[in-house]
């Protein structure tokens, strides 16, 4: 069964290449769409940036009067192994050991964090949010307010039910479809998707 999967992970970069060039050649403005992709990237990484330097750590401080920076020094190595495998399943058991390291009592350490593991997937729904306005946009078509507010309403709910895993597209359908968008353009998607498993 692992020979297997690795032949067909060795096949992966074959077939989004085929995606990509499939996609490509529907492209009337070539370079258009790529300077309209480097936007959404430079959203999507601005986004997570933001909520990673910057909200979380305000709210840490609010809530417990502490600086944050003992906990990026402390959950170092499971970051590490995250980004490495695309996914914060992968870095549990090593979150867990941090944190009672750190000195957190046994029983939050192992609950918090797959608690967090399963709800608390805040990149993957902006993410999602930032992919669908950007194909709406490549598009042309106008999203009003309200099927904004619905948007995110399924991002969030579709990335809570997604799990740590390297899904996204899967959910996407749904957020698409749900809005009367069209699903074509998620293969231009997936030349920079990985990028967001890596936050």
């Amino acid at each position: 069964c692992y020979r297997y999967i690795q032949t067909l992970m060795w096949f992966a970069p074959v077939g989004i290449i085929s995606l990509i060039a499939g996609n490509m050649l529907d492209v009337n403005d070539l370079r258009g769409t790529f300077q309209t992709l480097a936007m959404y990237v430079m959203t999507v990484l601005l986004g997570l940036f933001t909520h990673v330097l910057i909200v979380n750590p305000v709210l840490f401080y609010l809530f417990t009067r502490k600086s944050p920076l003992s906990v990026y020094k402390t959950m170092l190595q499971p970051f590490m192994i995250a980004l490495g495998t695309g996914s914060s399943g992968a870095a549990l058991p090593t979150s867990i050991a941090c944190l009672e390291e750190h000195g957190i009592d046994a029983r939050i350490a192992n609950f918090v964090p797959s608690f967090g593991n399963t709800l608390n997937l805040d990149g993957n729904a902006l993410y999602e949010a930032v992919a669908v306005i950007f194909i709406a946009q490549l598009n042309s078509i106008p999203l009003s307010f309200v099927k904004i507010i619905i948007m995110s309403a399924i991002a969030t709910l579709g990335s809570i039910g997604q799990g740590p895993l390297p899904a996204g597209m899967v959910s996407m359908v749904v957020v698409l479809n749900s809005l009367g968008l069209p699903d074509n353009d998620l293969a231009l998607l997936i030349s920079v998707d990985w990028l967001w498993y890596l936050a």
